[in-house]
């Protein structure tokens, strides 16, 4: 997907990168459209305006990456003035205006300038005027109007702080490591990270965000500023939990995620424990005490969890990776994946990278990372409830619908491994496979996986995760780049600034692993072959009137009988006769 790309850039790869650099952008004729009523608006106007599209298009765009998301930096004007002046030009062309947003400014989140937003064809348009900020004391900078380099080196990463300058059609990188910094996939702030995380410490997660996406390395310098318990205090402290949980949200949900490589660089940063603070929340919602649960064991739950959870959301993205490749094309016939005889037994470091995302995915390892505290309950207003969504709610500000289905897989796992070893010497009963899927419903699929990577993640030989270090190569997949951008001058290789410590490896299963494996596979099999899947939307033949008038029966009998109708009508799925089932129930009534 890349290689056209870096087959253009690899010529200047050798050379110290200008300002301006003559590459071009693949416009769409949308956008080429939109950039020529933005020009005609600064024409109309009599200005000597310079647009620039600036950040995260850019990047996009020279990764060919279709982007809708474009912010239109103003050198000489503000952007509500651009965005009023836009606005009386389309109204002059005839064509369709909106109500301008203005998002005022907000230094206490790190916001530091309004940005006026206006919806111009289609798009919706950010403008901005270019701003540059002067460090004091203060933890809050000092923002002034700037130049096109000046506001270059305010943005977060280099890869962001490229702009398209529409007057001339070219590509500028001011900071002079933007364009490098893309071709050897290198997440680095354009001035100190100390400084830039210490302004606005959400830029961690939005570190770890882009480096999960494009399966990019973080810069050395960087995770060393991130590390700093003065920063994660600030991360703490200073950003709400919704901000953290929106891009927490964008390393799982969004196109081309990675979930896996955003757990795998929050645990090695240290910074797990700053985003579920478990400490903090059992302080607030104390701990039911039982049998099991003594303060040891407490304190060796906090202390290991991170460890527990990286093991799990390993083998979740290993499971994930095979049936992605299984669904391209079978084992045999897909590059990566290694099989014996049916079983997987292997799976390459490329296969491993491949993008998940989704809500069910997000459900899907939030459980596996919560999984450690399954069972536990806590007491919230004077009543006791399960931890792990109280954890979720306080920690992160999760809807409450994941927070649920996270809650229900981690109630329904145990369940699943009972059933996954039960059905190694007998057939699984349809009527305990079914009501466990009336639970569970659409997510039975994810429980099994879940079931399953728990698992593996016991077993003598699985993997063990170090977060030590001060610097950390977490993308170890091999980019899609030609062979001169990959070798270069040596400056190219990403290696140089961190260590060998890699996300994705090739992995091989063990005997044990490849057993696990396949008996939760059949597992799931065994459940499709029963017809189970959506059960949880079988209806009632008889609602609770009905029993009633038929039966002639009242009171707690009448739930025992829908209880009873409902274990038939999973063993008679083919035949739901509602006389038959009438029949069932009367003999139900007689044996007791």
């Amino acid at each position: 997907m890349l290689r056209s790309f870096w087959h253009k850039l690899s010529p200047h790869c050798n050379r110290r990168f200008h300002s301006t650099t003559k590459m071009e952008i693949q416009l769409t004729d949308r956008e080429k459209d939109l950039f020529a009523v933005l020009l005609g608006c600064v024409k109309h106007n009599n200005k000597n305006t310079t647009l620039r599209v600036a950040g995260g298009w850019v990047r996009d765009k020279l990764l060919m990456q279709q982007s809708v998301d474009i912010d239109i930096a103003l050198d000489d004007q503000t952007g509500t003035e651009f965005a009023n002046s836009l606005n009386d030009y389309l109204k002059y062309l005839n064509m369709e205006t909106r109500t301008i947003c203005v998002i005022q400014a907000n230094p206490d989140q790190s916001k530091h300038l309004e940005t006026a937003n206006v919806r111009v064809m289609g798009y919706e348009i950010d403008c901005v005027n270019l701003r540059a900020e002067t460090y004091t004391d203060s933890r809050i900078p000092e923002i002034r109007n700037g130049t096109a380099h000046e506001d270059a080196l305010r943005r977060d990463f280099t890869i962001n702080a490229l702009f398209y300058n529409l007057n001339t059609e070219q590509v500028e990188d001011f900071t002079e490591q933007g364009i490098p910094d893309l071709q050897k996939g290198l997440i680095r702030t354009p001035i100190s990270p100390h400084i830039t995380f210490q302004d606005d410490p959400l830029r961690i997660l939005r570190a770890i965000r882009f480096a999960s996406r494009f399966n990019f390395t973080l810069d050395a310098e960087l995770v060393e500023a991130a590390q700093s318990p003065a920063i994660q205090q600030a991360l703490n402290e200073k950003v709400s939990r919704e901000r953290v949980y929106k891009e927490c949200e964008g390393c799982m949900s969004k196109g081309n995620s990675r979930p896996y490589l955003a757990f795998h660089y929050m645990h090695r940063l240290n910074l797990l424990g700053s985003i579920l603070p478990v400490e903090s929340v059992l302080h607030h919602f104390p701990l039911v005490s039982s049998a099991t649960m003594s303060p040891s064991h407490v304190h060796d739950l906090q202390s290991t969890w991170t460890q527990h959870a990286i093991r799990s959301l390993y083998w979740v993205n290993l499971l994930l990776s095979e049936k992605h490749q299984l669904h391209v094309g079978g084992p045999d016939s897909v590059a990566g994946v290694q099989s014996v005889g049916g079983d997987i037994v292997a799976l390459s470091a490329e296969a491993l990278a491949t993008p998940k995302q989704g809500a069910q995915v997000k459900v899907l390892f939030w459980s596996a990372a919560t999984a450690r505290f399954a069972g536990l309950q806590v007491t919230e207003k004077g009543k006791t409830v399960p931890f792990v969504p109280v954890l979720l709610r306080e920690s992160l500000k999760m809807e409450n619908v994941a927070m649920k289905q996270v809650q229900t897989m981690l109630e329904c796992v145990d369940k699943f491994t009972a059933l996954a070893d039960a059905s190694e010497s007998a057939a699984v009963p349809i009527e305990t496979a079914g009501l466990l899927l009336r639970t569970c419903k659409e997510l039975w699929r994810d429980c099994i996986l879940l079931a399953c990577s728990l698992a593996l993640s016991s077993t003598s030989s699985s993997l063990t995760i170090s977060n030590a270090g001060s610097a950390v190569q977490c993308a170890g997949v091999k980019r899609n780049l030609s062979d001169s951008v990959v070798k270069g001058n040596g400056e190219g290789a990403a290696g140089a600034a961190v260590d060998s410590d890699n996300a994705f490896e090739d992995t091989t299963l063990t005997p044990e692993q490849v057993h696990i494996v396949n008996k939760y596979r059949r597992l799931e099999h065994h459940i499709h072959d029963m017809g189970l899947d959506n059960i949880w939307s079988l209806a009632p033949l008889l609602n609770g009137k009905d029993l009633m008038k038929e039966l002639g029966v009242k009171g707690p009998a009448v739930g025992n009988l829908l209880e009873q109708q409902i274990l038939w009508q999973i063993r008679n799925q083919a035949n739901p006769d509602r006389e038959a089932c009438l029949a069932y129930l009367r003999t139900c009534l007689t044996s007791k």
